[in-house]
């Protein structure tokens, strides 16, 4: 085992290594391509509202709903890797844009349209959205491949395996086959759109490809307990936040520092017909972004607080916690979406606050987004369980105690008698 461990570890630096030189050395021709194919690209008609659909209807609504299926159908460490694996994904992609600071295709468009005719009134081949941040890789593309660790964790699901063998081919072949329909869909629709340019979807997908066989070669769904991993991650807390920081540090400083050398020409145009602000776009969006990684931030403390409750009270209800959803499906839906829906509500204050407010803005997200990860590992998993376990917690311990003690003096008069 240790052996093909090597060997997949060789294997997916080798693939990274090509990725990104395949990125470096074809990135300007790609994209060069890309503006001079998306010019002739025309964006009325029904096509307009299917990729809207695709992008973002579908997009994340299933990042959604894939967090409560997988929820549902796993313990609370899978939920939590799962969580990990998208933030880490969207992180990625924050602090990659602020290395390339490779523009959109749309600026350019929009820009050479404005040479050619020197007005504004006449910019016709727009895109159907104007898109903050720079563009490379595409977030889209990256974050679409998350499908793919979806659709793992569906076809290695305990529903699944209780299958014949000849049903559970099929199914994960037909899934398999939809994951991928959905994935070329987001991305085209990114590239039919003018928001990304063949280069970074390339780029992006790639990258969320390898993540994605990370991603299974880390999760062993029958070897790993939760409260095992829980403990794994108490053993690592001074290393973990300081590490995650430092990174988020990284990614704002870049943000913040990062400029593209014809951005001054970019606003010309974005600043009229987009109606952008300067930190609306550029490095600082991205810079903004990347505050989602306060969500694993609080998921962590959130599992910590977790162990922590569980330790004060007797060990015979850690299968409250650990394996809640062992339970009627009824039960274990309403905790899912009281520990993942709820914590989601405070998160509207970010969207009512004015972006002229900034700075304020940028706090609130980051606060929010640790409130979310903490919230949905830690207080409301607890207390849904709580309230939606029908057993009385408190007199089972109680009764529990009771019998472990009546069970011991039984068992010392025994011993005496013999």
């Amino acid at each position: 085992m240790c052996k093909k461990k090597i060997i997949y570890i060789i294997c997916l630096i080798f693939y990274l290594i090509i990725v990104f030189v395949t990125e470096i050395f074809y990135r300007d021709k790609l994209y060069e391509f890309s503006v001079k194919y998306e010019k002739k690209i025309k964006q009325e008609g029904f096509l307009h509202y299917f990729y809207f659909f695709w992008s973002y209807i579908f997009i994340y609504g299933m990042l959604l709903i894939g967090a409560i299926i997988v929820m549902l159908l796993y313990p609370i460490n899978i939920f939590f890797c799962y969580i990990t694996i998208i933030i880490t994904l969207i992180f990625t992609m924050c602090l990659l844009k602020s290395i390339y600071i490779n523009s959109r295709p749309y600026w350019n468009i929009f820009y050479d349209i404005y040479k050619e005719i020197n007005n504004y009134n006449n910019l016709d081949k727009f895109p159907t959205e104007c898109d903050g941040g720079f563009g490379n890789p595409s977030g889209h593309s990256l974050m679409s491949t998350s499908f793919l660790c979806l659709w793992y964790l569906f076809i290695n699901s305990n529903p699944i395996k209780k299958l014949k063998k000849n049903l559970q081919i099929f199914i994960k072949c037909i899934f398999l086959f939809i994951t991928i329909v959905c994935i070329l869909s987001v991305t085209f629709s990114r590239i039919h759109r003018q928001i990304h340019s063949f280069n970074q979807i390339i780029f992006g997908t790639l990258l969320g490809i390898s993540v994605f066989f990370t991603f299974c070669f880390i999760i062993e769904f029958d070897k790993i307990k939760p409260d095992d991993f829980i403990n794994t991650l108490d053993r690592y807390k001074y290393f973990i936040i300081p590490i995650l920081l430092i990174l988020f540090s990284i990614s704002v400083i870049l943000g913040y520092t990062r400029h593209n050398k014809d951005e001054a020409d970019y606003q010309k145009v974005l600043k009229i017909y987009c109606k952008y602000r300067k930190e609306q776009i550029f490095g600082i969006n991205t810079a903004y972004h990347s505050g989602v990684i306060f969500i694993i931030i609080g998921g962590y403390l959130g599992l910590l607080f977790l162990k922590y409750k569980i330790s004060k009270i007797y060990l015979i209800n850690e299968y409250i916690f650990y394996y809640w959803n062992k339970g009627p499906i009824l039960k274990t839906l309403k905790i899912a979406l009281f520990s993942f829906a709820l914590p989601v509500i405070p998160l509207i204050i970010i969207f009512m606050t004015p972006y002229e407010l900034f700075a304020l803005k940028f706090v609130f997200e980051v606060l929010l987004y640790f409130w979310y990860g903490f919230a949905s590992m830690g207080i409301c998993f607890y207390y849904g369980c709580l309230f939606f376990t029908n057993e009385n917690i408190y007199k089972q311990n109680y009764y529990f105690q009771k019998c472990i003690r009546f069970n011991i003096l039984n068992n010392e008069k025994k011993i005496i008698i013999k």
